[in-house]
């Protein structure tokens, strides 16, 4: 998962300002931000890369009846 190695850190401007993330945009990430959150992270990436969904998830999603692909 290209998510994996993420950690996100405050960010400062050379004015000393915090840069919001560009994801939940603020200074301090929200629990729910995919740059902190692992399971936010997997279901941020297979959205966008249907290919990456496990096998139990993809099993599940199949048992539901949904059909997930790019």
């Amino acid at each position: 998962m290209w998510f994996q190695n993420v950690v996100r850190t405050e960010q400062s401007s050379p004015a000393g300002e915090n840069l919001p993330c560009a994801h939940c945009g603020v200074a301090v990430c929200e629990s729910w931000c995919l740059s902190v959150n692992s399971c936010v992270q997997y279901a941020y990436d297979v959205a966008l890369h249907p290919d990456r969904l496990n096998f139990g998830d993809r099993l599940i999603l199949h048992a539901l009846g949904v059909r997930w692909t790019s």
